[in-house]
């Protein structure tokens, strides 16, 4: 790598990234473990050609871009030789590493999408990579000097559940022979490579690479972790006769293994959850190995701390039970909210196709839910014909005495079938003019003819010594039933309510359905009339529903 420092403070660098057609140094590569790799001419040329971009990064972190393609300030070619690079960089932190000679060369990452494994009769196979796409190149400083030492395999933090495919390939070596283009280690480095697990990135650097990387290959893999057979059976010596406890510990282990595929968690917490059940499962053996039950026999002797082990097998037991039950309480509310979630958008897709077509039922995961009517956002669940079965049924019981009252659920079937035999439309259609008018003079000509046959009720508390009755403040102006016409009120669905309305000052009638209206749920929901006592004053009202109401009469108390 050849660099210089301009006079604008600008780094200038160029060096061949890595070489084609020749064998690399021996790498570790995601199909065949140890190899020596070729990458074929031309696969450079067609991935730049194919990238819209490259980014240039220090030592391979995304939150260290130093330069790109699409900037100009790197340019990247194939020649005869490999993937040459040129950048140029403004980077303080880089510039002053150059200027003190603390890098060591460049790195770049890739996919291969197009390999073929060559087995050859002595030393380790060839890997030819035919195809790849180019993700970056980086430049590298001494820090990552060992851990870069040959290649590198890193899985993408973001793809957690890639397949190896997928795997985004480091190579770095930071010695090349210009006269044949092959890159070469110094000195007796090793091959080292790069592994993620659970998003985060450990090295691995000449110590036994090949066991390092199928240990990495099967954690990645999801196989199994094994507990230590020799360590069961010296749990079960040393235990009771009528009680194998390393074989309990590892039927336990093999039963929540497999529980934890079933709970609903990611699949990254599941792995975390194997591997911490294992670590309780491997503790719990450890101590139960040290454990001496006086009820044993054969091989078993008693060790110093029998009894501090004990208690320490059963503090890890209880710890691992704890766990478990996390784990599947935390998978109850994932699966909780989950379904909580589908019906939310199940009910709101099937309450707007509704408010569209003016339905007042509707069908949520096999359960019916209406509204008293069309123009309604509130939504209950059951049956229209059930509910005006039950609203009819309660209004049967509004002039009962409390004691002779029932309640809906203690009926019959045989009880209930007359209400719904009996049950009519809550709305009925009083949408034509001429149907309205004709419905309030019937029902005016009803209260003319029940007031012929009845006393009006006169009241006042006050009179003079001669009996003569006087009006003082606040007293009450009882009208008769029979009130004229301008006296009967309607609702806003056109329903005439039975008595004539009692007219109020607008402040104190205003007042007064406020205060109905916050005790409506709790106290009036249901019933036909109904009576409130405001400042020592009571009022009596007809309801026809939420703020539909007729106040027909005013007493002081």
């Amino acid at each position: 790598m050849d660099f210089e420092i301009r006079a604008d403070g600008v780094l200038h660098i160029e060096g061949y990234v890595n070489a084609v057609e020749r064998d690399s140094r021996i790498v570790m590569c995601p199909e065949c473990g140890k190899c020596v790799e070729q990458i074929a001419a031309g696969a450079f040329g067609n991935a730049l050609r194919a990238a819209k971009n490259v980014d240039m990064l220090l030592n391979h972190d995304k939150g260290r871009k130093i330069g790109s393609t699409s900037e100009g300030t790197l340019t990247l070619t194939e020649d005869s030789i490999g993937l040459r690079a040129s950048a140029d960089i403004t980077d303080d932190e880089v510039v002053e590493k150059a200027r003190n000679g603390l890098l060591r060369g460049w790195s770049f990452g890739f996919k291969a999408t197009d390999t073929e494994i060559e087995q050859r009769s002595q030393g380790v196979p060839r890997r030819h990579v035919k195809a790849l796409n180019i993700s970056e190149v980086s430049l590298i400083d001494d820090r990552y000097r060992p851990c870069y030492a040959g290649t590198s395999i890193e899985l993408r933090a973001d793809e957690e559940g890639a397949e190896e495919a997928d795997f985004t390939e480091l190579r770095f070596n930071p010695y090349h022979d210009p006269s044949n283009g092959r890159f070469t280690t110094a000195g007796s480095s090793g091959g080292g490579f790069l592994y993620s697990k659970g998003g985060k990135s450990a090295y691995v650097f000449d110590r036994d690479i090949d066991g390092e990387y199928e240990q990495w290959k099967t954690s990645r893999s999801g196989a199994k972790k094994e507990l230590d057979k020799a360590k069961i059976s010296k749990a079960n010596a040393q235990g009771s006769n009528f009680y194998d406890a390393g074989s309990a510990i590892a039927r336990t282990y093999d039963r929540e293994y497999d529980e934890i595929g079933t709970l609903n968690l990611s699949d990254d917490e599941k792995n975390a959850a194997r591997d911490k059940i294992y670590e309780y499962s491997a503790a719990e053996l450890e101590a139960r190995q040290k454990y001496f039950d006086v009820y044993t026999v054969g091989p078993a002797r008693k060790v110093a701390g029998s009894d501090k082990a004990f208690d320490k097998s059963m503090n890890i037991a209880g710890e691992h039970s704890t766990y478990m039950n996390s784990l599947r309480d935390k998978s109850s509310k994932n699966t909780r909210r989950q379904n909580e979630k589908k019906f939310d958008e199940a009910f709101k897709a099937e309450a707007s196709k509704a408010a569209e077509t003016g339905a007042r039922e509707i069908t949520v995961n096999g359960e019916t839910y209406f509204r008293r009517t069309k123009s309604s956002g509130s939504w209950e669940k059951g049956t229209l014909r059930d509910d005006q079965a039950k609203r009819k049924f309660m209004k049967s019981q509004q002039n009962m005495f409390i004691a002779d009252r029932k309640s809906w659920d203690s009926l019959s079937s045989d009880e209930k079938a007359k209400y719904y035999s009996r049950a009519e439309p809550d709305t009925p259609d009083y949408s034509s003019y001429e149907v309205r008018l004709a419905r309030v003079r019937m029902r005016e000509l009803e209260l003319r003819a029940e007031a012929a046959e009845a006393f009006e009720v006169r009241y006042n508390p006050y009179h003079d010594e001669e009996g003569k009755f006087e009006s003082k403040a606040h007293s009450v102006s009882q009208k008769s039933l029979t009130g004229n016409r301008q006296n009967v009120k309607l609702d806003s669905k056109g329903i005439p309510y039975e008595y004539p309305e009692l007219r109020l000052p607008k402040k104190e009638y205003g007042k007064v359905i406020r205060a109905i209206d916050d005790l409506y749920a709790s106290k009036y929901e249901g019933k036909s009339k109904g009576w409130l006592t405001l400042s020592k004053e009571t009022y009596k009202f007809e309801i026809h529903g939420f703020n539909e109401y007729n106040i027909y009469e005013k007493r002081k108390d």
